[in-house]
């Protein structure tokens, strides 16, 4: 699949998984394909922190989202590093806001996650890198794959009550980096309650720790 096709595909996907997030992408949505080839056309080849034709970059009233194409240049981990800082700087991020970052390389680095993870206990900012070819079908659709959601301050403080538990990882665990987690921005010490169907019950509820 040529690079168009894949930037065209992983958009509609993106859109949606940032709407569930709780950001009005109205002002990005229903692009052609010519278009988005255009935009492709607009990008620089040198990776840089403006928001450049293919991005998305959303200000809400209390956080904002900015999902940054890196797809020109073939990446190394220092310049993603640089990139963050950057973008951090420039775009004046603060608490709760959320970057994501659409690799055309797949990035597998440790110590880069780890960069990431400072970032996030220090400042409180949600940075998360998707390689573009993972973004190629939505697997929330999947059949197989039942409705997630994050429950909130409220419903956690319930939930310990109502199983009478010490602690939020005495529940099942579910990973950060698992592709559903990641679809919703899970973060450490979010719980995810999870509705199953069921021929029985009409439908059944878990809960898991998010780690």
């Amino acid at each position: 699949m040529s690079l168009i096709n894949k930037l065209f595909t992983s958009r509609s996907i993106i859109i949606n998984m940032i709407k569930q997030r709780g950001f009005d992408t109205s002002k990005y949505e229903n692009y052609s394909i010519k278009e988005i080839d255009s935009m492709l056309g607009g990008t620089p080849a040198k990776i840089s922190s403006d928001v450049n034709p293919l991005d998305i970059y959303i200000n809400n009233k209390d956080n904002k989202i900015m999902v940054k194409f890196v797809v020109n240049q073939k990446l190394r981990i220092n310049n993603l590093t640089n990139l963050v800082e950057d973008i951090i700087t420039t775009h004046i991020f603060t608490e709760n806001d959320t970057l994501i970052i659409i690799t055309h390389d797949k990035i597998t680095n440790e110590i880069f996650d780890e960069f990431l993870e400072t970032i996030y206990q220090k400042h409180n900012i949600f940075i998360q890198i998707f390689w573009i070819e993972t973004l190629m079908i939505d697997i929330t659709k999947h059949k197989l794959v039942p409705n997630h959601s994050i429950i909130q301050a409220e419903e956690k403080e319930q939930l310990l009550q109502k199983y009478n538990l010490v602690s939020y990882s005495q529940l099942p665990i579910i990973m950060k980096n698992d592709p559903v987690a990641k679809y919703y921005g899970g973060k450490r010490g979010d719980v995810f309650k999870i509705n199953r169907p069921s021929e029985t019950a009409g439908e059944y509820v878990t809960y898991r720790y998010c780690q």
